[in-house]
């Protein structure tokens, strides 16, 4: 119930947005640039109400946005590590023994 609710405000008010979108598009002839150019119009640098609601709403996502971590492909990521660890100690360890029966303990 409460998610119907919240789609439907979600729906209108973004229906409205894009309706007032249009109809201002339609009264100018031309869309409004995203990020006006410095000193035209609006003062020096200053941004449209809905450029600033558009600015700040994408700055709010980014600050909540955390990376999901994939628990099996870290797991699997650690697995891998040890199995090329314990690879390269056997092959060292084979070197060394290669080194011992060919040459003797006595170039040591």
């Amino acid at each position: 119930m409460a998610r119907e609710k919240v789609a439907k405000w979600i729906r209108k008010r973004t229906m409205s947005r894009k309706s007032a979108g249009r109809h201002r598009s339609k009264e100018s002839g031309a869309s409004e640039p995203i990020l006006p150019m410095s000193g035209s119009g609006n003062g020096a640098g200053a941004l449209p109400a809905h450029s600033k609601s558009r600015v700040s709403a994408f700055l709010s996502m980014l600050m909540r946005w955390r990376p999901r971590v994939n628990v099996l492909a870290v797991l699997c990521e650690h697995v891998v590590y040890h199995l090329m660890w314990v690879v390269e100690s056997v092959v060292l360890v084979g070197r060394l023994c290669f080194f011992l029966m060919r040459f003797g303990f006595k170039q040591l």
